[in-house]
């Protein structure tokens, strides 16, 4: 994959995925995401209209213990 467009944000590309799965008819996808998508997976999940069932990540941004509140 490329660089993401400038001003383009995690939040507008887990909507993106929402939207499509919500088209496709998916209640209650397990969704795998490297790197960036496991950025994705994660804010995606975050969403209870998406219904994630299972997460699988790979490959995440590193968080400093002391930055997680």
């Amino acid at each position: 994959s490329g660089p993401r467009p400038p001003g383009f944000r995690v939040e507008q590309h887990a909507d993106a995925i929402a939207h499509a799965l919500a088209a496709l008819g998916v209640d209650a996808p397990v969704v795998l995401g490297g790197h960036f998508g496991a950025q994705l997976a994660v804010e995606l999940a975050s969403r209870p209209a998406v219904g994630v069932q299972a997460l699988v990540l790979d490959g995440g941004p590193f968080v400093a213990p002391d930055a997680v509140a």
